[in-house]
């Protein structure tokens, strides 16, 4: 009987396991497809499959490879050589032959991790929207970063100044100075707003390589 038992908590706790990385999963691909503002898709898996194109870099910008992007454990990635990192990167096929490109991100806010991914126009620098999340941000002060409110503050920013130079965004107390570069802060809760504005400068960097040859393929 002991073993009988035993064998079915197995079986049991397998199938649960596999539910819960498939729930895992689409929700991931429901957050890359909201960074595009299709947060409103009924077949996710369907869409996702249709639109976004799934590409792994290395850290000089070139693609890698035999590597599915979903994949990619950021957190893993970041305890690597950075000669040895994979950066992935996903490319949403718009309406009109428009693409936009799909960086995941992930920082600390105040209590823990936060992440979240911020979707470039085909500009390489302008923002088309982004997507963020946390683990342990407290409520209607550092867990405002996952409400529509502040999120939409980001579409239409520049990354780059007007000479071309990478600015990233800042979360910013206060009068905006720099529009273009700015979004306001959330009351309450400087040290989240920082570890956004740190988040997007440190993720997006990397794949400046990548933005900057496809720049100039464009231009031949």
């Amino acid at each position: 009987m002991t073993i009988i038992v035993a064998v079915g908590l197995a079986l049991l706790s397998e199938s649960l396991k596999s539910s819960q990385e498939a729930n895992e999963l689409l929700a991931k691909k429901s957050d890359i497809l909201k960074s595009v503002g299709k947060s409103d898709v009924e077949d996710v898996e369907s869409f996702f499959s249709e639109r976004i194109q799934g590409l792994v870099l290395d850290n000089n910008g070139s693609i890698l490879e035999g590597v599915d992007a979903i994949d990619v454990n950021l957190e893993e990635e970041d305890k690597k050589p950075a000669e040895q990192k994979r950066y992935p990167l996903y490319v949403y096929s718009g309406e009109g032959g428009s693409n936009r490109y799909i960086i995941p991100m992930r920082g600390s806010g105040l209590w823990g991790p936060i992440w979240g991914y911020i979707a470039i126009e085909d500009d390489y620098s302008t923002i088309a929207g982004v997507s963020f999340d946390h683990a342990t941000e407290t409520p209607g002060l550092g867990a405002e970063i996952t409400q529509n409110w502040f999120q939409d503050s980001f579409v239409g920013k520049n990354i780059r100044d007007d000479l071309g130079e990478f600015t990233g965004i800042t979360v910013k107390k206060g009068a905006l100075n720099k529009p273009k570069h700015q979004v306001g802060a959330i009351s309450g809760a400087t040290i989240t707003g920082d570890g956004v504005t740190d988040m997007i400068k440190e993720d997006v960097e990397n794949y400046l390589p990548y933005f900057e040859s496809q720049q100039q393929t464009a231009n031949l």
